[in-house]
């Protein structure tokens, strides 16, 4: 008795039991998905060993950088005495909000009038014109813009709350409560609408997916019910996958909630090929089916998986913690998936009938419906394929940065676009220098000053401030010089008088420790362009570039690299796999040849479509070889299988048992998993998109370029 039978009859005679057994674990997944939380933070996105993260630690270690908030209020009309006075108001209560460390751009205590000074809280009508200087300063500056009309205050919070959402909904009630329009964006303000992001895709996008995927396998099974059995490992694979999650790591990011969705429409492929064959050989028995369909796809089964988990793995040698939680997670995934279809399906169609199939018309392959893409034809085809894939592949970018995360219909990016256009104050990044106890001499401000004119003549930098640009702006609203004091008592004198006015803000500039100062710098976009543009601007000593986006291009510039490292590990991991169990090195050399040409065309799509090549879109170049070799292994298994039954033509045969399948399965997958075109993040639009590409190019070729090519070649010893 061999493997297959017993195992046919270890099924039947223990259905019950596997059934209990799947049941059980169901419970205690459901257990620890309970136990999951989302992590909203931007960090596992970042490079190990990342030069400018440890720049960013050490900038944040010595200023109160923390959480940034950036909220533009509009005031209708111009400002007036109690338009102002309301405003201190708001901004004290804002500054006594739980989690608010301080504010740029408040309306301080008292206000500057020549040499004196005016309490704002006793401001009165006859005031207003002799604060105007200080306001004509705050509008340099730009915490102050006039549009249409209306007047926009900008105002920068720096937070340190645990519960950030709770800080951010608290600041929105004080301005609610007050009438006021305002806008709000900041990478804290991001990363808590991260958090309502993913509860969307959580909640809606997963059963979407099924739903979508069991449509399109229903047209190739033909019965409801056995459309549904074929989805069930895929279902319980995705529970057992986020119950690990739960027992383990216990949270999910904006990468590795896409995890169930990938296992439920990836794992179902499996299920679909199964239930297929089943259905075919039903009409014998419960018994012969389930033998006979082991016998056809069983190994194929477990190589496919394999092959897909080899994909997965090879995201670990991206130097990217959410790639490397995403390789390892998605690879358990599939791997539950693969084991509920060996051991669930068997027991459960055991347990519960369905009905035989009628067989599908056998499909002329050389007639005028498929016979355009036989012979020299697919030659043809599979060359014009890979010219323009390469002439694409020229046009490939790695530039991808904070924004190229949200949708533009997005609310976050639409308050970032609206703030950027208004007040040029978004989500800024920092020139840090050291400085000593003569930093507000003439000289030294004057190179400060000088490189941040350099910086501003750039169109793409909103704008640049420095702690000389307050005293700058103080000393043309208090003494009516435009120019940085050339007399150091009185650079003293103003920064002393700002500092008591504004304590907050001045921590802004200068370090705790009295050792280095910073530029802050507004960005209009964070492109790579960019960021070159003002590391250039730097001078070699004394100077460092930080902030979020700087991380991110450091992270640009080594993607290349380590996606070829990635892809050539998954491309051996899968060769080594189907020449182990081929036992066959041609006939192996000839199944890589469908994903390769995929390869080079979905690069090519991405250079054709200005998708960024990036640490999220690299995701399916390492699918593409994992998946996309699925087909030609359940194409290859069948060959060999008719091959070995000394069929004539069993490369015609195989065609005949896979056709359907094959496109079924490439339609299915990409339309479930072109659910995620309702996610509000740009990066799954991205992900559908290539998805689509690998799919149906790789079963295309698996149909057609793969036949040929064993036609000419498999039957050589």
């Amino acid at each position: 008795m061999d493997f297959y039978k017993k195992f046919t009859l270890f099924s039947e005679r223990n259905r019950k039991y596997i059934l209990l057994f799947v049941i059980v674990s169901v419970v205690i997944s459901i257990l620890g998905i309970i136990k999951i939380r989302i992590n909203t933070d931007f960090s596992p996105f970042m490079p190990k060993d990342s030069f400018y993260m440890e720049k960013l630690d050490e900038m944040n270690s010595k200023y109160p950088s923390g959480q940034q908030i950036s909220y533009m209020i509009k005031i209708p009309g111009d400002l007036n005495t109690e338009k102002i006075k309301n405003l201190k108001k708001i901004t004290d209560e804002i500054k006594n909000t739980e989690g608010v460390l301080n504010i740029v751009g408040n309306i301080p205590d008292v206000i500057p009038v020549g040499i004196s000074l005016i309490k704002t809280e006793n401001l009165k009508d006859s005031d207003f014109s002799k604060i105007q200087n200080y306001l004509n300063m705050m509008e340099k500056n730009g915490y102050i813009n006039k549009r249409d009309g209306d007047t926009y205050v900008y105002i920068g919070i720096t937070g340190n709350s645990s519960d950030t959402k709770g800080t951010i909904n608290n600041i929105n009630g004080i301005f609610e409560k007050n009438s006021y329009d305002y806008t709000v964006t900041g990478d804290s303000y991001l990363q808590v609408k991260i958090f309502d992001y993913i509860m969307i895709i959580i909640i809606f996008l997963p059963p979407l997916a099924i739903i979508t995927v069991l449509f399109f396998f229903r047209m190739q099974l033909g019965s409801i019910k056995a459309t549904f059995f074929s989805m069930f490992p895929a279902i319980i694979g995705a529970l057992w996958t986020l119950g690990f999650i739960g027992w383990t790591i216990k949270e999910i990011s904006m990468v590795t909630v896409i995890i169930p969705i990938f296992i439920i429409v990836m794992g179902s492929a499996d299920g679909l090929h199964f239930v297929s064959h089943y259905l075919d050989n039903l009409k014998k028995g419960k018994s012969y089916s389930v033998e006979e369909t082991l016998r056809a796809v069983g190994s194929p089964m477990i190589l496919t998986t394999v092959t897909t988990i080899a994909g997965f793995i090879s995201l670990v040698f991206i130097k990217s913690e959410a790639l490397s939680q995403m390789g390892f997670y998605a690879s358990m995934g599939i791997l539950f998936a693969g084991i509920a279809t060996w051991i669930f399906l068997p027991a459960l169609l055991f347990t519960i009938n369905v009905k035989p199939r009628k067989h599908n018309k056998e499909i002329n392959f050389n007639g005028k419906k498929y016979g355009y893409f036989r012979g020299y034809k697919i030659y043809i085809i599979t060359f014009f394929i890979i010219f323009t894939g390469l002439l694409g592949m020229s046009m490939v970018k790695t530039d991808f940065n904070l924004l190229s995360f949200y949708k533009k219909s997005t609310e976050v990016r639409k308050s970032f676009e609206k703030i950027n256009e208004i007040s040029g104050k978004t989500i800024p990044v920092f020139v840090v220098f050291d400085i000593d106890k003569n930093y507000l001499d003439y000289d030294q401000a004057e190179k400060i000053l000088e490189l941040e004119e350099e910086l501003k003549k750039s169109e793409n930098i909103n704008g640049v401030i420095s702690v000389y640009d307050i005293i700058k702006s103080a000393n043309s609203a208090i003494y009516k010089n435009e120019n940085y004091p050339e007399n150091k008592a009185v650079s003293k004198a103003i920064f002393n008088m700002m500092k008591n006015l504004s304590k907050e803000s001045i921590s802004n500039f200068i370090s705790e420790d009295g050792k280095t100062s910073r530029l802050v710098i507004f960005p209009k976009n964070f492109n790579n362009e960019v960021m070159n543009y003002i590391e250039e601007k730097i001078p070699e000593t004394g100077m460092y570039a930080a902030g979020i986006p700087f991380v991110i291009k450091e992270m640009n510039d080594s993607i290349v690299k380590e996606q070829v490292i990635s892809l050539l590990y998954a491309v051996l991991f899968v060769f080594i796999i189907i020449v182990a169990v081929q036992r066959n090195l041609r006939i192996a050399l000839i199944s890589i040849v469908p994903i390769s040409v995929t390869l080079v065309m979905l690069f090519g799509f991405m250079g054709f479509t200005g998708i960024p090549l990036s640490i999220i879109t690299s995701i399916m170049a390492s699918l593409t070889i994992g998946i996309g070799i699925d087909y030609s292994i359940h194409y290859v298994s069948l060959y060999r299988y008719f091959k070995n039954k000394k069929i004539q033509n069993p490369e015609e045969e195989a065609l005949k048992y896979v056709f359907r399948p094959i496109l079924t399965n490439a339609l299915g997958l990409s339309a479930g998993f072109s659910v995620m075109l309702f996610s509000p993040l740009l990066i799954h639009t991205y992900l559908t998109g290539l998805m689509w590409v690998s799919m149906i190019l790789s079963s295309f070729l698996s149909i057609t370029l793969l036949p040929e090519l064993l036609k000419k070649h498999g039957n050589k010893k």
